[in-house]
């Protein structure tokens, strides 16, 4: 039976709107034993709809109902745990029944009116965890420097009852890119492989390679064929033949290295091992989190835009989500990590000098100037006195280098363009306050490391004068030969692009490639586990800070 008509239901209205004026603003109450965590955006919706319930009605509950249940169901396919969202309360409200038959039921009541606050509350948090991460960004990463703007999800919970569309409204709310959808099936994939017991850790006695004996090959073997699904199944009864390092394995092993990032020379060792035996729900873990960087990004990137994953050693040159160039990149040592955070490429300098930041001249180079003053000469590296206006040019040779200390530095270091540059060729301006951009280098070998952590923050990027003839591809007075022809004369050159370029400093730790395989990196800056700890925890109270 439902709701008695009128003053039942007028009844049930007026106690919802003083439960809510009762919280407060931000909102302070339990409800049948749940914390409401949608502080401000809760008691918002509710006065924009004139504290009239959108969950229960006269007739019971509503249909949408159970589509905020299949809605929340899905919350795992995003990396994320139903239970976050009230979702055992609300089942368990449902399947006690909450109509209400007379003014005096009130258990019945009580719990109609929960389900009614629980059911708001759930949708205005999953939906502000899809659209702005679950974790606050900023809270678990030091170097996490991206603007990020939280956005008021009491006007989409209103939109979505007013145009009855619960679950398409909150789909929209998930990252488009096609890399987070790419994570999302990889999520799906580890969970399966977890559901089938993943795979045995292999004990490290000593490296393995081809041609090698050892009844290891076979733990090898079925551990690969459990992630990769390209190796030969093991028989159920080892033989001899199944212990013996061959060529298959080799090949399995040699791709595994490169799904991992490491180097693939198709030998076991301990670094192989070490990442042979995360286990499966260290991988899922590795994947969500990763979900929830890509949560933590704006929904429009650019039309065009570029994109470095540092964790990668990458940049990519996206036009429409779609990468049409790729290329190897060196990033900051541990001790001066690469920050993250999102600018536009709005000049190039061609020929540039190298004007050398205070802290490098300081810890880098005054050891060298104690030590042979000859040596900064050698590299084309000038002094200047750091005072007034003028540039004075000083002799490094008259300076007594040995009573100048970081305290007294008083010099400015500026490096000609030239073959020596530390910068190359071209820099890629994006003027922010971490002195940080793109720039070309002399030290081509570098690329060739799997790891490349050698920088002090700035990006080195390979093929520089192949990025920039894409960057003034759309200026007429800028083709490829006039750029090489502008880099002879050997002076620097401001080029300043007519149409600025997004650039994304990113970190991502698991992505997939174009290939569909799913890719693990070393967490070169160990951010990840400050963010598993986080992410792991029970939500936070979310405060919707409301655009003017």
């Amino acid at each position: 039976m439902g709701l008695p008509p009128n003053k039942a239901y007028g009844q049930l209205c007026e106690t919802l709107r003083n439960q809510i004026e009762e919280g407060g603003i931000p909102f302070k109450k339990t409800i049948d034993g749940e914390i409401i965590r949608s502080t401000e955006s809760l008691p918002k919706f509710y006065e924009m709809n004139a504290y009239q319930p959108v969950w229960v009605e006269q007739k019971g509950r509503r249909e949408r109902v159970d589509e905020m249940i299949r809605a929340l169901q899905d919350a795992e396919k995003e990396g994320l745990n139903p239970n976050d969202y009230h979702l055992t309360k609300i089942q368990e409200i449902l399947k006690k029944g909450f109509e209400v038959t007379s003014e005096e039921d009130c258990s019945n009541h009580n719990r109609l009116l929960a389900l009614e606050i629980l059911l708001s509350d759930a949708f205005l948090l999953y939906g502000s965890h899809l659209l702005d991460g679950r974790v606050n960004p900023k809270a678990v990463d030091s170097q996490w420097y991206a603007e990020q703007s939280r956005s008021d999800m009491a006007p989409i919970l209103f939109n979505a009852i007013q145009s009855n569309e619960i679950q398409k409204t909150l789909q929209d709310l998930v990252p488009g890119q096609p890399a987070y959808g790419k994570l999302k099936e990889a999520l799906k994939r580890y969970r399966q492989i977890a559901a089938k017991g993943g795979w045995e850790a292999v004990p490290f006695v000593n490296k393995l390679q081809k041609g090698d004996s050892d009844p290891r090959v076979t733990l090898i073997t079925q551990r690969l064929a459990a992630e990769l699904g390209d190796v030969d199944a093991v028989p159920e009864e080892p033989g001899p033949a199944s212990i013996i390092f061959d060529d298959k394995l080799e090949t399995s092993v040699r791709k595994f290295q490169r799904l991992r990032g490491l180097s693939d020379d198709g030998v076991v060792g301990q670094n192989t091992l070490a990442a042979m035996n995360r286990s499966t729900q260290a991988c899922v873990k590795r994947i969500e989190i990763n979900m929830e960087r890509w949560r933590w990004l704006p929904r429009d990137l650019g039309e065009r835009y570029i994109l470095v994953n540092t964790a990668n050693f990458s940049a990519d040159v996206m036009e429409k989500d779609h990468p049409v160039m790729t290329l190897r990149v060196i990033v900051g040592m541990q001790y001066r990590e690469t920050p993250v955070f999102s600018h536009r490429i709005s000049y190039l300098v061609l020929n540039p000098y190298w004007h050398v930041p205070k802290k490098l001249a300081v810890e880098d180079k005054l050891p060298m100037l104690k030590k042979n003053p000859y040596l900064l000469m050698k590299q084309k590296i000038r002094i200047f006195r750091n005072t007034g206006i003028e540039e004075q040019e000083i002799d490094p040779r008259v300076i007594d280098w040995s009573k100048v200390t970081k305290y007294n530095f008083r010099y400015r270091l500026r490096q000609d363009p030239g073959p020596l540059n530390a910068l190359g060729r071209v820099k890629f301006m994006f003027p922010n306050r971490f002195n940080v951009y793109l720039h070309d280098t002399p030290g081509r070998e570098l690329f060739d490391k799997t790891v490349r952590t050698f920088s002090s923050g700035c990006i080195r990027i390979e093929k520089a004068l192949d990025l920039a003839a894409y960057l003034l591809k759309d200026d007429p007075n800028w083709s490829p030969e006039s750029i090489l022809a502008e880099l002879d004369k050997n002076k620097e050159k401001t080029v300043k692009l007519k149409n600025p370029m997004p650039i994304h400093l990113q970190y991502w730790t698991a992505l997939v490639d174009d290939a569909g395989e799913v890719n693990f990196r070393n967490d070169i800056y160990e951010r990840d586990m400050n963010l598993i700890r986080a992410f792991y925890q029970e939500p936070p109270q979310t405060v919707a800070l409301l655009k003017p």
